[in-house]
């Protein structure tokens, strides 16, 4: 009875090392995240980053680390599952173009590109948690590029994140079927939700995020009533469709960009309905 009683406490024993040892690593992740983005933020301000890139991390699948991990036990080799990255492979990629051999940041970003990855809520809640607080945006007119990928209202809380924590000027999220164009009133209504009903704030968060295209924002700006109605109720602020030419003009890096004042023949409120 005393073996048994022994073998079991070992394993017990056994069990709290690796608990404790994960959650030592966990926590070792965590606070070297932390310790960059202090030495970027310390840099940013003594203007030791000078150089300016873009970083082009989009035409891929972005999947969570549940679902890659399953994906590679379902396949033979690693060759097939290249073409998927989750947060951490991102990161990796990242610190690659903007981190020096000895841990020091050499680079801040003007557009960080993540569009047309197939990404949806889960796996961009789990980037945002691996990046937002360690990405070095230059402090004018940088770009968060989320176009055309699978996000719903449901990533509000990311964005604000985004906006608050890494101060990016833009985020594009033009071709998210579910928060851009027609059903952009969802994202509007789930900051709302977030802010606790404060429209002012609702409104300096919609400042930062872009759901047109280039050609379309004269059309709804002039004949789409749903554009009209979100801004007399509050959600978007006065200027809301010179923030989404401010945006292409910053994409363009202040080349010349062109507007077109177009009315389309069909009912510009076709789509809405």
């Amino acid at each position: 009875m005393k073996i048994i009683t022994t073998f079991v406490g070992l394993i017990l024993s056994g069990l709290c090392i690796i608990e404790a040892s994960e959650i030592q690593s966990n926590d070792g992740i965590e606070q070297a995240a932390e310790d960059t983005r202090r030495l970027i933020e310390t840099m940013k301000v003594s203007g030791e980053l000078t150089e300016v890139i873009d970083v082009d991390l989009s035409h891929r699948i972005i999947v969570t680390t549940g679902q890659k991990t399953s994906i590679q036990e379902d396949e033979d080799t690693d060759s097939e599952t290249s073409s998927y990255s989750s947060a951490d492979d991102l990161s990796k990629e990242l610190d690659e173009q903007t981190i020096s051999a000895t841990g020091t940041p050499t680079k801040k970003i003007h557009t960080l590109s993540l569009a047309k990855t197939a990404m949806n809520d889960a796996a961009f809640a789990e980037v945002t948690d691996r990046l937002v607080r360690t990405v070095c945006f230059e402090n004018h007119d940088s770009i968060l590029d989320l176009s055309f990928n699978g996000l719903t209202s449901r990533s509000v809380s990311q964005i604000i994140r985004w906006i608050d924590e890494s101060h990016v000027k833009f985020i594009n999220l033009h071709g998210n079927p579910k928060c851009s164009m027609r059903y952009i009133g969802n994202l509007c209504q789930a900051l709302k939700v977030s802010m606790q009903g404060n429209e002012k704030e609702v409104q300096r968060l919609m400042s930062h995020i872009i759901f047109l295209p280039k050609y379309y924002i004269y059309q709804a700006k002039t004949r789409v009533k749903v554009y009209r109605q979100l801004w007399e109720n509050g959600y978007l602020p006065d200027d809301w469709a010179e923030v989404q030419k401010a945006y292409y003009i910053a994409l363009s890096k202040n080349k010349p960009v062109f507007f077109p004042e177009e009315v389309f023949d069909k009912d510009p409120d076709a789509d809405f309905r």
